[in-house]
């Protein structure tokens, strides 16, 4: 950038009467750089004789600095455009295009004329200097090493931030060296053997300017110092000892080299290095380290440290038990002492203490059911020679096995309360699980569960869990066991923290909650003859009352009925077909009532029980048998519309069959003779299974002759087919005189004929 430097000195040329003071020479408008112009304002006050008007002014800019104000060396120039030229004042401005001139110092001169007659004019010049100054430089000079060793060779570097040339003169103890810079750098390297000093000067260039750096002094290092050597600990055996140092001069960085030798009072060797670790045989020896440094070219130098004596070692080590889970020691397991660290030649004495008594002094221990929840404890005696001896310890937490938790399961009636028995055992040899229970019960068709307190273990391992008021339907019975904590005997020695023989178990039961059932009191057998219903005596108890019955066989409803308010009621049955029939009695389920059944069974057999000692009623064949084997129809009369009728053949009474008695009164029956009824006289008796009226009718059967049927036989003897108002009359009469003794006779064909 250009810039203004002084408009204050007035030269007169030639001299004359008149003068001239230049009272304003400013920059207006513009910028004094390359690359611009600026535009000044002049003002002369005239003075003096011989002074015209009209006269002008005249500027001119001149490069360089030595007043070189000649027409050769103008560089611009020019008249100056005067707004006033009266004889007393020059007052104008005029433009300098700095734009076209190169950059440099450069004089701005000013000529206010003081007459324009004639070459002897009055003429005045005001010099004005402007220039552009060089770039102001800094030289830095660094050395490789300030420190050197004599004999080392330095090198100064002088550095030159922006120049882009020019030359650095390096001057050494008062020898200037030039070297060009190259990149804003140069070097120089010397070989110091005594104290040098170094300055560097940049002789600068067209627009930079010169500068120089300050004072290198190097003052080289001719012989080696030592530092002052010390043991960093008193020598034990086995400790590593190392030897420390003060500063040695030279430094290990400047190149010295330090090296150790561990010597006895003999001057044996015993190691090399910083650092010696003694051996059992230095014990009660004195020892010390020597240091040599070495530097070359300088003379190397050694130095010893005190020499005192090894003491006693104190080992240390490391002992671990193998064979554990995360710590945890599990029975039948074997442990194993795993010793680790220890100086070679130790020896171990293992002890093994269970719950504080002694149990071994192998190497290995295995722990049985009988040591669960007891505190497995190792104790390690190291010694080895020229240490002292050393006790160490390692412990497992605590054997622990997982217990069998067994949960019952039980049936109840809404309304009671569960009970939920839960036995914790642990393996075979173990100690019986101490501690509580909690019992959670859920419902399986989904619902709340119910969460009970914790209930403590009896001696034995087992606790009786008492639920009140459990909802209808199945639940799941959860029973964790929380074994009681156990604290370390070496609690002082150990890591704090409790366990026991046995960790948390679970096991799972079942609860059913069922509907009341009534009590149904019913015999479990009856006897019934055939054709009569048989009748049941039930009573119902219970809370509430079920409010109906039914009465099966198989698949088929036999009767139903309602329970009435007291419980109490009778069963009749219909008639049943002879033999025997295993009926149920069901009493239904309800909403508050479980479902209950008796099974009864019932045994048909035997005529029914006859009414009166004389027949009430009157039996006919219209078809009558003569001889076993035939069929023959009979037809009672006389009967209760609907009853059952029984038919019997006797005198051994033989079955013949049932009959249902019509709207009339009438049951009717075609019957077989069993082929194996003896021949000869015969009686038929029908009675009444409800109302026990009775009728009978004499049957005469023979043997039918070889070859012919029974039927031609009776057919060819009329008097064989008994009719059944004879019979009737007949059978009356037969029963009368049996009652009276025997008094009366009455023969067939006056019974006929009576009738």
């Amino acid at each position: 950038m250009l810039t203004t430097l002084v408009a204050l000195v007035a030269i007169l040329l030639p001299a004359t009467s008149a003068t001239a003071d230049m009272h304003d020479l400013s920059l207006v408008s513009g910028e004094e750089a390359l690359g611009s112009t600026a535009t000044y304002h002049i003002r002369c006050d005239m003075t003096g004789g011989g002074r015209t008007g009209g006269a002008g002014a005249s500027w001119g800019l001149y490069p360089g600095q030595n007043n070189d104000f000649s027409e050769g060396n103008l560089a611009q120039g020019g008249a100056v455009t005067l707004t006033e030229d009266t004889i007393d004042v020059r007052d104008g401005t005029f433009v300098v295009d700095y734009g076209a001139v190169p950059s440099g110092w450069y004089q701005l001169s000013v000529i206010c004329f003081g007459s324009s007659s004639g070459s002897n004019h009055h003429m005045y010049r005001l010099p004005y200097f402007f220039g552009t100054p060089d770039v102001t430089t800094t030289t830095v000079l660094t050395a490789s090493s300030t420190t050197a060793v004599a004999g080392d060779t330095v090198t100064f570097t002088a550095s030159v931030a922006g120049a882009p040339a020019g030359d650095v003169v390096f001057t050494v103890n008062g020898e200037d060296v030039s070297v060009p810079l190259a990149q804003g750098t140069a070097s120089l390297a010397r070989t110091v053997t005594a104290p040098t000093n170094v300055v560097a000067r940049y002789s600068g260039t067209t627009g930079y300017a010169a500068s120089t750096s300050s004072a290198v002094t190097i003052d080289p290092i001719t012989t080696i110092t030592p530092g002052l050597p010390g043991l960093t600990m008193t020598p034990q055996v086995g400790a590593p000892v190392t030897v420390g140092t003060n500063p040695w001069s030279p430094t290990e960085a400047q190149g010295l080299t330090l090296t150790y030798a561990w010597k006895d009072a003999d001057g044996r060797t015993l190691g090399t290095g910083p650092t010696y670790t003694p051996t059992p045989a230095d014990l009660g020896k004195a020892i010390h380290a020597e240091v040599t440094g070495t530097r070359a070219p300088l003379a190397p130098r050694t130095i010893s440290t005190n020499a005192p004596v090894v003491g006693i070692g104190s080992m240390s080590g490391d002992v671990t038990i193998a064979g554990t889970t995360d710590g945890i020691a599990a029975p039948g397991t074997t442990l194993t002492s795993v010793p680790s660290g220890w100086p070679a030649g130790t020896t171990f004495v293992h002890q093994w203490y269970v719950d504080g008594a002694l149990r071994s002094e192998q190497p290995t221990f295995a722990p049985g059911n009988g040591d669960l929840g007891q505190e497995i404890w190792l104790e390690v005696r190291a010694t080895a020679a020229g240490y002292s001896e050393v006790v160490d310890t390692a412990w497992a937490t605590v054997a622990q096995a997982t217990p069998t938790v067994v949960v019952g399961s039980s049936t109840i009636v809404l309304g009671k309360d569960a009970t939920v028995p839960v036995t914790v055992s642990g393996p075979k040899g173990g100690p019986v699980p101490a501690g509580g229970v909690q019992v959670t019960l859920t419902p399986q068709a989904g619902g709340t569960p119910v969460v009970l307190g914790e209930v403590a273990l009896n001696p034995r391992g087992s606790a009786s869990v008492t639920v009140p008021d459990l909802g209808l339907g199945r639940w799941t019975a959860t029973a964790t066991f929380a074994p009681t904590s156990h604290q370390w005997s070496f609690a002082a020695l150990a890591a704090p923290g409790s366990s026991g023989p046995y960790r948390t178990a679970t096991g799972t039961g079942t609860v059913t909650v069922t509907k009341p059932a009534a009590v149904v009191t019913a015999p479990e057998r009856v006897d019934v003859p055939v054709a009569t219903p048989g009748t049941i005596d039930v009573t119902v108890d219970g809370k509430p009352l079920p409010t109906t019955w039914t009465v099966r066989e198989g698949d088929t409803v036999l009767v139903r009925g309602d329970v009435p308010a007291d419980g109490r009621f009778t069963v009749t049955l219909p008639v049943l077909a002879p033999g025997t029939h295993t009926l149920v009695l069901e009493i239904p389920e309800t909403s508050t009532a479980a479902a209950a059944t008796r099974t009864i069974t019932v045994t048909v057999a035997g005529e029914p029980a006859r009414s009166g000692a004389l027949p009430t009623a009157t039996l006919d064949s219209p078809k009558a048998a003569t001889a076993p084997g035939q069929q023959m129809e009979l037809v009672a009369e006389g009967f209760v519309p609907g009853e059952t009728v029984a038919f019997y053949l006797h005198s051994d009474p033989v079955f013949l069959g049932t009959a249902v008695a019509g709207a009339d009164g009438v049951a009717r029956l075609l019957a077989d003779i069993p082929a194996d009824v003896p021949a000869g006289a015969h009686t038929v008796i029908a009675t009444g299974g409800t109302s026990g009226r009775w009728a009978t009718l004499p049957v005469e059967l023979a043997v039918p002759a070889a070859g012919a049927p029974a039927a031609t036989a009776a057919a060819a003897d009329p008097e064989l087919a008994v009719t059944g108002a004879q019979s009737a009359v007949a059978m009356a009469g037969a029963w009368l005189m049996l009652l009276l003794g025997g008094g009366l006779v009455l023969v067939a064909r006056r019974a006929r004929a009576q009738r």
